[in-house]
């Protein structure tokens, strides 16, 4: 089971996201900005299993470090920072 969350599919569909916006709102109406819209469409559709996919990566993580014990072990090391840590590998 890996643990690692990848953010560079996320950060790679938003940015293209992004650019068709912008290419679409400057173009005048017509078949070509109904084509941007489609591709918006599908990369947003992406781009939301992309996200439910790292929360559940992210939840499993977590799950296993309780699980194991470990969260009560980086408690006893950082006291009551523990869940901010922990909550930075949560989106």
């Amino acid at each position: 089971m890996s643990t690692s969350i990848d953010l560079s599919t996320i950060t790679g569909l938003t940015v293209q996201i992004n650019a068709l916006q912008q290419s679409m709102n400057s173009m005048p109406d017509g078949p070509a900005k109904q084509m941007l819209g489609a591709q918006i469409s599908m990369l947003s559709a992406q781009l939301a299993a992309e996200a439910q996919h790292a929360q559940a990566q992210s939840d499993a993580a977590s799950n296993l470090l309780n699980g194991l014990g470990l969260f009560a072990t980086l408690s006893n090391t950082v006291g009551t920072l523990a869940p901010t840590i922990v909550g930075l590998f949560k989106p």
